[in-house]
């Protein structure tokens, strides 16, 4: 079952600074390693992404461009990689290395792959330059949330969290709050998904990037508006179990291969 963040977690910790970038990274190397997309294509992908130069890379005492570490991913055994999007309370997926979790948490973000895991810099505005740790066996860590259902599995918990907040969002009247909620709903966020990502997958990872947008303006008040502490904490409430179960299908979507294909090593 879903791990709830702490009481008072912000519900926008699963917003588009915090998996756009990670999530661009983690399908664009899967599916260079699998042989679905050239070198170069991945990379500018990625790049286009946000995502231009890791640090930290073994032997290399500077900052290299992002391909570096992907060639680096795949010499290690070019395993899958996959989407962490670490919240205060719920860190599972983050492997147990000194200063990884408060990196990881703070960025909100984080991808793990043969040996290696790769975090941004700085915040969770993931910004240009990312940071590589070397992630040793003994440092293994449980899987994710994400990698214990299958995209269907997160797709039909997303769905139920939406029915659900949906009563919310009508009991709460938020979209009196924010009537920039309702609209936004229905608007498309762009995000870099590979031509051979699992279609269902994508169609996920583009739903939860709707719902991120949504809950990011029904977490805060309208322009001008203002609400009890307890109102606020009701619409917290309210709304956690969506943000969960957004951030769940984020990292299952972004994380998903296709079933019976093999990494190209």
């Amino acid at each position: 079952m879903p791990i709830p963040p702490e009481p008072g977690a912000d519900l926008r910790a699963t917003g588009r600074s915090s998996f756009c970038s990670g999530g661009a990274l983690t399908a664009w190397a899967n599916s260079w390693l699998r042989g679905g997309v050239s070198y170069d294509a991945a990379v500018a992908a990625i790049n286009v992404a946000g995502i231009r130069t890791v640090g930290g890379l073994a032997d290399h005492g500077e900052p290299v461009p992002v391909g570096w570490a992907l060639s680096a991913l795949r010499s290690a055994g070019g395993t899958p990689l996959r989407l962490v999007l670490p919240v205060p309370g719920d860190i599972r997926g983050v492997p147990s290395i000194p200063g990884l979790l408060a990196a990881a948490t703070q960025a909100g973000q984080l991808v793990v792959g043969s040996g290696l895991a790769l975090v941004p810099e700085g915040c969770a505005s993931a910004g240009a330059r990312w940071r590589a740790w070397n992630v040793p066996d003994s440092g293994s860590s449980p899987v994710t949330p994400g990698e214990q259902q299958t995209v269907s599995q997160a797709a039909g918990a997303l769905r139920l969290a939406v029915i659900q907040a949906t009563d919310a969002f009508a009991a709460l009247d938020i979209a009196r709050w924010n009537p920039a909620v309702e609209s936004l709903r229905h608007r498309e966020q762009p995000i870099s998904l590979p031509p051979d990502h699992v279609p269902a997958a994508a169609a996920l990872a583009h739903r939860g990037a709707q719902l991120t947008a949504v809950l990011e303006l029904a977490a805060a008040d309208a322009p001008g508006g203002a609400i009890s502490a307890f109102g606020a904490g009701h619409r917290h409430a309210a709304l956690q179990p969506l943000a969960v179960a957004v951030r769940e299908a984020l990292m299952t979507a972004f994380s998903a291969i296709s079933a019976g294909r093999t990494v190209d090593r």
